[in-house]
């Protein structure tokens, strides 16, 4: 399965929602559950708080899914 299958199995699970407000309300990462409480630009921290993932899992399962679509 690639990152981005992953990413999508994620954001489509039932329990998503409830992950999100967990994550959001104790400042964690809702895929890898660690904090996320510093960000290196604006942009990473606008995506936290649409999607509660931390910069670390973005750059794995948003940026390197984007680089694999751009490629295909």
């Amino acid at each position: 399965m690639t990152n981005l299958q992953k990413l999508i199995a994620l954001l489509s699970d039932s329990n998503y929602y409830a992950d999100f407000v967990v994550a959001k309300n104790s400042n964690t990462c809702v895929i890898c559950k660690k904090q996320a409480k510093k960000f290196s630009t604006n942009l990473t921290e606008f995506e936290f708080i649409n999607s509660a993932i931390c910069e670390r899992c973005q750059e794995t399962y948003i940026n390197n899914a984007l680089e694999q679509f751009e490629t295909s």
